[in-house]
This record gives structure tokens, sequence and C-alpha cells, in this order.
């Protein structure tokens, strides 16, 4: 039983699935903690992606500010990104920045949805 239980701990820290559930569930606090350990380990766009989110779910803007502009940095192309720092700045009245990242949103959107629809 205790080998079962280290090998689903281990396992849970290789994959931020489980931290995307745990935000699904309103629980940012265990998600956070959850991709503390998965972060300490390795590097990855999704779960700095969700380490915004659960930020945000915490209304804390300037922390969750920095992970959202981290994938932008590693991953021009993670559209929902721009969004998020969109809101952000919105919340934030700075409504200049707001409408920069919202229609950055929507161009890269607009051509993701073109590229996909060109390769069919």
């Amino acid at each position: 039983m205790r080998r079962a239980r280290t090998r689903f701990c281990t396992c849970r820290r290789k994959d931020p699935v489980l931290a995307d559930a745990y935000l699904e569930q309103n629980a940012p606090d265990r998600t956070l903690k959850l991709l503390d350990q998965f972060l300490t380990e390795r590097s990855g766009v999704k779960a700095h992606y969700l380490q915004g989110r659960a930020y945000l779910r915490k209304n804390d803007l300037d922390r969750a500010l920095q992970p959202f502009e981290r994938v932008l940095r590693e991953d021009p192309e993670f559209v929902n990104a721009y969004y998020q720092v969109g809101e952000i700045f919105r919340q934030k009245n700075e409504l200049q920045k707001s409408r920069d990242y919202f229609a950055n949103y929507r161009e890269s959107r607009d051509s993701n949805r073109t590229a996909r629809n060109s390769e069919r």
C-alpha cells in the first residue's frame, strides 16, 4: 500500500493535470501547492498557465501576472494567456494595456483558426 501511494504521489508531480482538476474544484491553494512541487522539478507552459489562473482565483492580480507573462515569453502562440493578461489589466483599470492584450488575443485566436482551417 505504501509503495502504491508513493508511486501515485510521484506520478502526480509529473503532470499538472491534477492541479487543473483542483482548480476546477475552486481549490487554488491546493493547485498552487501541487504546481510548486511540479515546477521545482521541471518547467512547463501549462503549469505556469494554471499557476496564473490559481492566483486569479485568489484575486491576487500581481502574482497572477508573472506566470502568464512567462507563458507568453516561452510560447507566444498560447492564445488564452493573452486573454488572461488582458483581463488582469482590465481589473487593474489599466485599460490601454488591457485593450492591447485583448487585441493580441483576438489576432492570435483568428490566425490559429485560419491555420487549422487551411490544414483541412
